[in-house]
């Protein structure tokens, strides 16, 4: 599963304090969308986190923008197995302020800019971009809980 947030999701990227990407491998997404997806204070693993440098090596040409990154690994924690883990990266273009205020329990189905899903097979089974709407190959138009953006 992969999302994008930015605090105001109807301006550009361009436009942004921040951008944060996450990427969450999950053992069984179609659970994780019947059963809403979300992340807790107590999903976060703080001592792995770090703040580096961004590099643009592999990177698009707006993260130009955004020089510094935030890195915030996240686990499952609810239960055993986890059913997910996380590693979400929040890019900025300079450590302070705008990491210094950056809160990552702040972060809802609102901030969503993109979301998408792949199933096992890593095949496409949902996709979501504001402005444009959404689909969902599994559960078609059953409203989803949690980060998913879409529908609601």
């Amino acid at each position: 599963m992969y999302f994008r947030f930015h605090p105001d999701p109807t301006k550009s990227r361009e436009e942004q304090p921040w951008i944060g990407i996450m990427r969450v491998k999950a053992a069984n997404v179609p659970q994780l969308m019947k059963e809403g997806f979300s992340v807790a204070e107590g999903d976060v693993l703080y001592e792995q986190g770090y703040i580096a440098e961004s590099e643009y090596a592999t990177s698009p040409l707006w993260m130009y923008y955004y020089s510094w990154s935030r890195h915030i690994f996240l686990r499952d924690r609810q239960q055993e197995p986890a059913r997910w883990a996380a590693h979400l990266i929040v890019r900025t273009r300079g450590v302070l302020p705008d990491l210094g205020e950056f809160r990552f329990l702040a972060l809802t189905h609102r901030n969503v800019a993109s979301c998408w899903a792949v199933n096992n097979e890593d095949k496409l089974i949902y996709q979501f971009e504001r402005g444009k709407g959404g689909v969902n190959a599994i559960y078609g138009d059953l409203p989803l809980e949690g980060l998913w953006p879409w529908p609601r």
